[in-house]
């Protein structure tokens, strides 16, 4: 096992991977390398749920977080009294989905069922819960706080930028209890994976389509990347066929984005 990690660090090294090796034109990173980062990103859902099938209850929760992190791109810092209708409705959009999210997670879940979760864990998982839907109904009520600034017109904007730094820490507290809930066999390399690939590619590449960090952290994805493939394939961790065959799948696509994005000699 010394010599299997040994091995596998003297190879990130000598894969390390800086801007200057990259060589991707616009359209390759829009025809080619979005899409797999899409899939990979669409694969880590199914993942979470083949380490921990009682995930599969509460799995809308993954939609609903894009749909926040789409609010967050979308609502403007400040909402103008003239235009304050459109903000209003997108406001009373992401009400709506945050109504939706509390129903998710208020889903029973029996924690006695979940394997490899210590009582502990379990424990934590339950409080994370607690803690995610006071998040939520904190947000829905800076959401109220927006709206009567809008209705009675006290200024001619109304800043929006403490409702979407509470959306932010919603989908945090979300990311939070889904890791909690998950395989603790693999809970740190997921956090990692879910910390420095997953949350950056949908927030800044899917959602902001900005190819810069792509390029500035291609080293970090592919680092977070192998090791929660390692994690899974290497160790020989008693795990379903189709986990194992989902995650050489998500390791085949990064593959092919490396083979676009490097220089090749």
């Amino acid at each position: 096992m010394r010599y299997l990690l040994l091995s596998f660090f003297i190879s990130f090294i000598a894969n390390a991977y800086s801007p200057k090796d990259i060589d991707i034109t616009k359209f390759e990173y829009v025809r080619y390398v979005k899409p797999q980062l899409r899939s990979i990103v669409l694969s880590y859902k199914t993942l979470l749920i083949g380490l921990t099938p009682e995930i599969q209850k509460i799995s809308k929760a993954f939609d609903l977080q894009f749909d926040l992190y789409t609010f967050e791109r979308d609502i403007t810092d400040t909402c103008i009294q003239k235009s304050g209708s459109n903000c209003k409705i997108q406001i009373d959009s992401l009400s709506a989905t945050l109504q939706e999210l509390i129903k998710v997670i208020d889903i029973e879940i029996n924690y006695s069922e979940i394997n490899n979760l210590t009582l502990g864990e379990k424990l934590k998982a339950q409080n994370t819960r607690s803690q995610l839907k006071l998040q939520i109904i904190q947000t829905l009520e800076k959401i109220q706080d927006v709206h009567l600034k809008m209705t009675l017109a006290i200024t001619k904007q109304v800043s929006t930028l403490g409702l979407k730094k509470e959306l932010l820490q919603v989908i945090s507290k979300l990311d939070s209890f889904l890791l909690f809930l998950s395989d603790n066999r693999f809970r740190s390399d997921l956090t990692d994976f879910q910390t420095s690939f997953i949350t950056p590619v949908t927030k800044y590449i899917l959602l902001r389509d900005n190819q810069q960090v792509f390029i500035q952290n291609i080293d970090e994805f592919n680092i977070r990347l192998n090791a929660i493939v390692m994690r899974i394939t290497k160790y020989n961790y008693p795990v379903d066929k189709k986990v194992k065959t989902l995650i050489n799948i998500i390791h085949n696509r990064w593959n092919n984005i490396l083979k676009v994005s490097l220089i090749t000699n």
